[in-house]
C-alpha cells in the first residue's frame, strides 16, 4: 500500500474512512482520501512544514479539525479541507514557553507569525478555557515576549493555545 521508511503512525478519520494520515520519522506528512480504493494514493504534505511528524488526531469537538504532534515543536492544528495543506501553508510562526514548569509568571516568547494581532487562551487538560487574551504587536516592537501572570491557576497541567490568523498552536506548560 505505501512503501515509506520509519513510518511512526497512522490515523484514520473516524467520520471518514477515506481519510488516512501517515506520519513518519524522515518523509514527514503522508495524506490519502481514497483509503479504500484497491491502490489508495498517498501524498506527501509538503505544505506541512514541521520535521517529524509523531501522531495524528482528530479534534472530537471540532469536525474537520487536525491535530499533528511533531517531535520538538509542540502541537499543529490544521483543516482537514484539503488534507491540511491550506491551514498550514501560514504555519511558520513558532513559539516557545519558559520557565516550565512555572511559578507565578509565565513567559511566551513568539517568533515569525504572519497576524500582528494573536489570541491566548489557557486551557486545562479538559479543554475548558480558564483565561483569554489578545496581544497586537507593533513592527517597532524588538521583543516579542509576552509576559502572564498565572499565579491564580491552581498546580496543575495546561494548555497555552495561540491563534495566528486561521492557524494554531498548542503547548503544554506545568504550573507549580
Amino acid at each position: 500500500m505505501l512503501s515509506l521508511f520509519r513510518v511512526e503512525s497512522c490515523a484514520i478519520d473516524p467520520g471518514n474512512q477515506n481519510v488516512m494520515y501517515v506520519t513518519t520519522e524522515d518523509e514527514g506528512l503522508w495524506y490519502t482520501d481514497n483509503l479504500r480504493a484497491a491502490n489508495p494514493e498517498f501524498r506527501q504534505l509538503e505544505k506541512y512544514k514541521f520535521q517529524h511528524p509523531v501522531r495524528v488526531f482528530f479534534n472530537p469537538h471540532k469536525s474537520g479539525e487536525v491535530w499533528v504532534s511533531s517531535f520538538g515543536n509542540g502541537l499543529a492544528v490544521g483543516a482537514m479541507t484539503t488534507g491540511f495543506e491550506e491551514a498550514t501553508q501560514n504555519a511558520h510562526f513558532t513559539a516557545h514557553l519558559f520557565p516550565n514548569p512555572a511559578g507565578e509568571r509565565l513567559i511566551l516568547n513568539v517568533q515569525n507569525f504572519a497576524a500582528s494581532n494573536i489570541k491566548l487562551e489557557i486551557t486545562d487538560v479538559f479543554g475548558k478555557i480558564l483565561e483569554t487574551r489578545r496581544h497586537e504587536f507593533s513592527t517597532a516592537e524588538i521583543s516579542n515576549r509576552i509576559h502572564w501572570d498565572i499565579y491564580r491557576l491552581p498546580a496543575g497541567i495546561y494548555f497555552l493555545r495561540i491563534y495566528d490568523r486561521q492557524v494554531s498552536k498548542v503547548l503544554k506548560f506545568v504550573k507549580n
